[in-house]
C-alpha cells in the first residue's frame, strides 16, 4: 500500500479558465528582468478555496493499491511571491470554507505548505477524522506535529 499525491500552487485571483493575471505579470516581469511592485491579497482564503475547488473537480487515475491520495498545496514561492502570497491563514475561516468540500472529495488528507509567512515557513494540514490545523511551527500551548505523521513527508530546515 502506498501514498498518492496531488500538487498544485496556490494563487490568489485565479479564476475558472486563464489562471491568474498577477501571476502572468509577475513572470513576465522577472523573464525582462524588471523589478516591480505588487499589490498582495492579504485573504488567502479565496485563493486556497479555488485550489482545492479545482482540485476535487478533477478524476484521478489510480492503481487501486493507493492507502490514500493526498492534496498539497504550496503558497509563498519565491519563485512568485507577488501571486503566491499567503499570509497566515485564519484556520477557523479555512474549515468553514473548505472542510465539506474535502470530505466528499478523493483526497484522505490535505496540506498546505508557505514557504514565505512573515515568521518564515508553516504547514497546515486536513484530514478526514479533524479539521484544518496548523502543524508547522507548532502554536504555542498546542500539541505537536508527530500526531499528524507528516515527518517522512515533510522535511523541515528551520535555521
Amino acid at each position: 500500500m502506498r501514498d498518492s499525491f496531488e500538487a498544485t500552487e496556490v494563487h490568489w485571483g485565479v479564476g475558472f479558465k486563464g489562471g491568474s493575471l498577477t501571476r502572468r505579470r509577475e513572470e513576465a516581469a522577472i523573464r525582462a528582468g524588471v523589478a516591480a511592485g505588487y499589490w498582495v491579497e492579504t485573504d488567502a482564503i479565496p485563493g486556497i478555496a479555488r485550489a482545492i475547488e479545482s482540485k476535487c473537480g478533477e478524476s484521478y487515475s489510480l492503481d487501486g493499491d493507493e492507502e490514500g491520495v493526498w492534496l498539497l498545496l504550496l503558497g509563498g514561492s519565491p519563485a512568485a511571491p507577488a501571486s503566491t502570497s499567503i499570509f497566515s491563514p485564519d484556520v477557523a475561516q479555512l474549515n468553514g470554507r473548505t472542510h465539506e468540500q474535502l470530505s466528499h472529495s478523493t483526497f484522505s488528507r490535505c496540506y498546505l505548505f508557505c514557504e514565505l509567512t512573515v515568521l518564515g515557513r508553516a504547514l497546515y494540514g486536513w484530514d478526514r477524522n479533524s479539521s484544518w490545523q496548523q502543524i508547522f511551527p507548532a502554536p504555542s500551548g498546542s500539541g505537536s506535529a508527530q500526531s499528524w505523521q507528516v515527518g517522512y513527508a515533510f522535511r523541515f530546515n528551520t535555521m
